[in-house]
């Protein structure tokens, strides 16, 4: 009756153990899945273009274009 016992329960656990296995993997492969999908995505950079009166860069969209030269702002922008 003890052996009928200790099967019942051994057979129990490896039933949980792979019930828990089956969980981990899925989880695992989720995870795999969603790190190359976000290598995969293109990232998208602007074009960087330089403030003729101080240097710094800006993204082109952003900058005034006054004369075929680029500013960062008002400011930098020469006086109309």
């Amino acid at each position: 009756m003890w052996l009928l016992r200790v099967i019942l329960i051994l057979v129990v656990f490896w039933v949980i153990a792979l019930i828990l296995g089956w969980f981990v993997k899925r989880a695992l492969l989720k995870k795999i899945q969603t790190f190359q999908k976000r290598e995969s995505r293109p990232t998208e950079v602007a074009a960087l273009v330089k403030c003729a009166q101080c240097g710094t860069y800006i993204e082109e969209e952003k900058a005034l274009k006054i004369q075929n030269k680029t500013y960062c702002s008002a400011k930098h922008a020469p006086p109309n």
